[in-house]
């Protein structure tokens, strides 16, 4: 388990915790007490399973369970007033294209912290198509990872996440988020198209307008490979509005995508260096992942400080891939067979800016292969920002890989069972901002969550583990005000019946006396 940096206790800040635990057998996991967890269905609203221990002066931070909801007389039978459908058939009823007013053509949803270079124009699909002579298409020929290529914002983050989306093993992810039944149709199009996003344990509908920051008919953020093609786009400026502007995309992590396009949890790996913590079967673990249907993204080593810098290997520092394949192929040679494992990889830039080394595009590597095992790959050349590496260099090149496990609400079939609970908290200063464990003094204060594993997973080890994850609410929201990501962690204990729970002041002073070892 990765150590977040330690919390500084001189700020409350949001906080949401979530356990999860891979079972093998549908045998039930403790959370808290003798409470157990009795197999329960998923459900994107919060679910307390067990109590949060607090040692507070009341019970003011304490988690509440999410109230039940049934639906009232007629609910349900018709469009939610100002959903998708409601605004859609509205418009249509007065022959007028949709306006957003929530995030409106303006400069305001493009920057807050500075004027725009120069003066954007705001153009629907059909004015930007219009250009190439073409009709617009919501999707050209269905969706595919070069459809993704990154424009003037720098999240590459977002599209590396968006990327691993449109794999073909994850077509029922992908129309979660993107779902099909929108386009530029006579009789439907109405200039209005949604996007679902899973944001702090719900699933939210985003609404936009369709139009498109260009200039002189070129979009200047995300675009497809077709310039007449525009569900890319579309879902860009869904994830901006989300997020209060489209600067406030600028910058940020894969994982932190992959969990609103998904509602999975992440996990990351170092995949070289002191702090290396890749499997031993290291190929063989992203082999399983990759056909359990998780998404990888992979930013390169930035620890020069050096950001989105083109590196002489062809990779640029400081950027985000993703993971697109990963096949074991054998090399005939004096010896007999020899097998090597090749893995692929996508910029989203989508441009000739790719891996220069061993196995790159037109390498001579590829000679040594017969015509029926490339073609077997789909080996095409086409300098469009995806390439192969043999894995040992991709785990010297790269340096963190992210994995984002799906949840028991994925509309895709999963191998293990899974249970989820979800901890909505804050920590308030003065009352349960216990700051980092050297605070002996105060940490105890934190809010502490006693966890019960039981059932071995399904692999050799004769072990269950869980993983579990901490975020930060609406930051990236705030960026306009200045606000930014604050240092917040999560320390665990090893527990013995012989403790009191909720664990106080002594135990932490008995732990540091005895210099027993933490759980990280």
């Amino acid at each position: 388990m990765a150590f977040n940096p330690p919390y500084n206790q001189h700020h409350a800040q949001s906080q949401r915790k979530r356990s999860v635990s891979p079972q093998y057998t549908r045998s039930p996991v403790g959370l808290g007490g003798s409470a157990k967890l009795p197999n329960p269905a998923y459900r994107s609203e919060p679910v307390l399973h067990a109590p949060q221990y607090t040692n507070g002066i009341n019970d003011r931070n304490k988690p509440a369970r999410s109230p039940s909801r049934t639906l009232a007389d007629g609910e349900g039978r018709g469009p939610r007033p100002n959903s998708f459908d409601s605004i859609r058939l509205e418009c249509l009823r007065r022959g007028k294209l949709f306006e957003d007013k929530d995030f409106p053509a303006a400069d305001q949803s493009l920057y807050f912290s500075r004027v725009p270079p120069f003066r954007f124009e705001w153009k629907r699909p059909r004015e930007i198509a219009s250009y190439y002579r073409a009709k617009p298409n919501f999707f050209s020929d269905g969706a595919s990872r070069f459809d993704v290529q990154q424009g003037r914002l720098g999240d590459c983050w977002v599209l590396a996440a968006i990327a691993c989306l449109t794999s073909p093993d994850h077509k029922e992810l992908f129309r979660r988020v993107v779902p099909a039944d929108q386009g530029f149709h006579d009789g439907s199009y109405a200039g209005i198209f949604r996007f679902n996003f899973w944001h702090f344990g719900k699933w939210v509908e985003v609404v936009v307008d369709d139009r498109l920051p260009s200039y002189k008919g070129q979009l200047l953020f995300v675009s497809s490979k077709q310039p007449n093609e525009f569900w890319a786009a579309l879902l860009e400026k869904a994830y901006a509005k989300l997020y209060g502007s489209y600067e406030a995309l600028k910058g940020g992590n894969v994982s932190d995508a992959l969990i609103d396009f998904t509602g999975g949890l992440t996990e990351s790996y170092h995949l070289n260096g002191s702090n290396a913590n890749v499997p031993a079967q290291s190929s063989t673990f992203c082999s399983r992942l990759l056909i359990a249907s998780l998404s990888l993204g992979v930013p390169v080593d930035n620890s020069r400080g050096v950001s989105e810098t083109k590196l002489a290997s062809g990779l640029v520092a400081g950027h985000a891939y993703s993971v697109t394949d990963l096949r074991e192929i054998l090399l005939m040679s004096d010896r007999g067979q020899i097998p090597i494992t090749l893995i692929r990889v996508r910029n989203p830039w989508g441009t000739k800016v790719e891996w220069s080394g061993a196995w790159s595009d037109r390498s001579d590597e590829w000679n040594s292969i017969p015509d029926y095992e490339r073609e077997r790959m789909g080996l095409v050349f086409r300098d469009d920002g995806e390439f192969w590496m043999d894995f040992e260099d991709f785990l010297n090149n790269f340096h963190t890989l992210d994995i984002c496990n799906l949840t028991p609400d994925s509309p895709v079939d999963m191998p293990r069972q899974w249970h989820t609970a979800e901890y909505h908290g804050r920590w308030i200063e003065g009352f349960s901002g216990g700051g980092r464990s050297s605070l002996t003094g105060s940490h105890w204060a934190n809010p502490q969550f006693k966890i019960s594993l039981s059932d071995r997973d399904e692999d050799d080890d004769k072990v269950c583990s869980f993983l579990l994850q901490l975020m930060q609410k609406d930051k990236r929201k705030l960026k306009h005000k200045g606000e930014k990501l604050v240092y917040i962690g999560f320390v665990v204990y090893k527990y013995k019946k012989s403790y009191s729970l909720p664990l106080k002041e002594n135990f932490l002073i008995m732990l540091k006396r005895s210099q027993a070892v933490m759980c990280s």
